[in-house]
């Protein structure tokens, strides 16, 4: 073939091939409204299914890119409501900016997932008065290798790692996240940084320490050190403690009014109890010991938590129901009921 007519045949090609791709441009940006409005009611099943309940979801625009391998989703609003545990309700408002879904690989048909600017506002009718949390706002997230032709999947993927963010605070894999928790106190908003720390290709969520000592002193919290510590590696955890913290003081309150140290003894108690039931054992007394590294508490109160906070536990593995525990006080010998009391038992039968 002559070079004359071989280019002759490629200004051919290329006048059919532009209106071809103008068509199909066209059409996936006409369709990709209809297709996501379509996707989003499984997409609802299958993270409610999973623990996340989202109400209402809307978005304002979707713009599919020129060379087909990439949409935009903009100006997005959802209601939504986690329930760590099935137990702890926080239903929050979702807004964001921008989402960008990409296709990275066309052979397996993964990708990445791109969210900007984004807020979470709490609904203040779901958080008690003196738990600080107001909102996460200047968020920013990217999430790669996700099967983005499959939303199932790619929602069944995503909650699975935010699930083990919460129980573990660890993941592996390209995902990169910051924001900033705001808090209040009094009138004032004190915001903390919220961002992935990587170590390699595993990641957690933190709080810088710093952060953390700035809104303790600005709420007028002692904190001890482990505390600290605490706060700063399970970001994900602190709502749903202070949650807990919020109930067992509470139950504490509504069965004990007039009793100091069977008020103390019942919170701690029950507080020991639902951290075991939400997080499991080990990192409920990690909390609770956490608690117990600050400097205010003698000797004789401080092993009457230790004491109350094991009976806790262990009434969890005995299969106990939370609505049990007030009535406990006055028949199981091992909950301690004032630091006289724990002073007159022998050392070896406190437990820890």
């Amino acid at each position: 073939m002559n070079l004359p007519r071989l280019k002759k045949l490629s200004k051919k090609a290329i006048i059919i091939a532009i209106p071809v791709w103008l068509v199909i441009w066209l059409t996936a940006s006409w369709l990709a409204p209809k297709v996501c409005n379509k996707i989003l009611p499984k997409v609802q099943a299958k993270t409610q299914s999973m623990g996340v309940k989202i109400d209402h979801i809307e978005f304002a625009n979707i713009k599919v890119a020129p060379w087909l391998t990439q949409v935009t989703i903009e100006s997005i609003k959802m209601n939504f409501d986690t329930i760590p545990g099935d137990k702890h309700h926080l239903k929050s408002t979702f807004k964001c900016d921008s989402v960008v879904v990409s296709l990275h690989n066309p052979f397996t048909l993964r990708g990445s997932v791109k969210a900007s600017d984004f807020d979470i506002q709490f609904h203040q009718s779901d958080l008690p008065k003196d738990i600080p949390f107001d909102r996460f706002t200047k968020g920013q997230v990217y999430l790669a290798n996700v099967p983005i032709v499959q939303p199932k999947e790619a929602a069944k993927e995503i909650l699975t790692g935010v699930t083990e963010l919460f129980n573990t605070n660890s993941g592996t894999g390209d995902f990169r996240f910051s924001g900033e928790v705001v808090m209040r106190a009094g009138d004032n908003e004190i915001p903390a940084k919220l961002y992935t720390e990587h170590d390699g290709d595993q990641y957690r969520l933190r709080f810088s320490e710093d952060d953390v000592r700035a809104i303790a002193k600005a709420l007028k919290v002692d904190l001890a050190a482990e505390q600290i510590k605490l706060v700063s590696v399970y970001p994900l955890r602190m709502p749903v403690i202070m949650l807990i913290t919020d109930k067992a003081e509470k139950l504490s309150k509504r069965y004990q009014p007039r009793d100091k140290w069977k008020q103390d003894a019942l919170r701690h108690t029950s507080w020991s109890f639902m951290l075991t039931e939400t997080f499991g054992p080990d990192f409920a007394k990690y909390v609770t010991d956490a608690q117990e590294t600050k400097p205010n508490n003698e000797k004789f109160e401080r092993l009457m938590d230790y004491n109350n906070n094991a009976v806790g536990r262990k009434l969890f593995a005995e299969n106990t129901k939370l609505q049990q525990i007030p009535n406990l006080l006055a028949t199981d010998q091992r909950i301690v009921l004032s630091p006289d009391d724990a002073k007159s038992r022998p050392a070896d039968s406190l437990l820890r």
